[in-house]
């Protein structure tokens, strides 16, 4: 099983020490009693950015207001380790209670596919004849979606779910009982609903990305707070690896 360590970075002091080694604490435990069993990897989270020591991070910036998605994951250089990056000022008011969940996020899907290049192959949405390929973000199917870590003393930090190694397989249909940490996705493939104005692409914050083999054009699978799923383009300017 594979280990990596990651360092959570403040680039502009705006959070309390204590804090980040709270938090810190909280996304160990989550990737080691949760998501190791699932995906075959740990990590160690601390907030120590010697290179040596963590040589992936989750940088916490302040600049760059407005930035969307407020959360991204960038491949390493030459396949070195990856890294990531949330957008602080780009949470609105209610940032210090966010970016836990948000830096969950990031760091889960750093560990599933850390090139960003792990695709999974399945039927198209719409026509079961064509296969595409669907990326491998394991957050963004059920972004909306949190749940506690506790801590002692009866403290808690809010983390993001994520769907398991199943979801990617359609033909495991009714095999499993979910098919992400919390249950709330119940299929394969499956998106948790977005609330806000149907239609509006923009609005979405829970997806699956696919594309054609071979293709450079990706789409969404996504679902409006009622109504069926269905194939969206992925809007101008956007990345897929958030």
């Amino acid at each position: 099983m594979r280990h990596r360590h990651v360092a959570l970075v403040d680039v502009h002091h705006a959070i309390d020490p204590d804090e980040l080694r709270r938090v810190a604490t909280a996304l160990t435990t989550q990737v080691n009693d949760h998501f190791a069993p699932v995906w075959d990897v740990t990590a160690t989270v601390g907030i120590d950015a010697k290179p040596h020591q963590h040589p992936s991070t989750i940088e916490l910036r302040m600049d760059a207001k407005g930035a969307h998605p407020p959360g991204r994951h960038f491949k390493g250089p030459g396949g070195k380790s990856p890294s990531a990056v949330v957008y602080l000022s780009s949470l609105g008011k209610t940032w210090r209670d966010v970016w836990p969940f948000l830096a969950s996020h990031e760091l889960l899907e750093m560990l599933a596919n850390p090139q960003g290049e792990r695709t999974a192959s399945a039927p198209h949405p719409d026509d079961e004849t064509v296969t595409v390929d669907y990326l491998v973000e394991v957050c963004d199917p059920c972004a909306v979606q949190w749940y506690p870590i506790h801590l002692p003393k009866g403290d808690k930090v809010r983390v993001s779910d994520f769907v398991v190694r199943e979801y990617y397989e359609p033909k495991t249909l009714g095999s499993i009982a979910k098919y992400s940490y919390t249950g709330l996705i119940k299929e394969p493939l499956d998106v948790l609903p977005t609330k806000g104005v149907p239609g509006k692409q923009k609005e979405y914050s829970s997806f699956v990305s696919f594309r054609h083999p071979h293709g450079t054009k990706w789409f969404w699978k996504v679902r409006d707070e009622k109504g069926p799923a269905f194939v969206a383009d992925v809007p101008e300017g956007l990345v897929v690896h958030s």
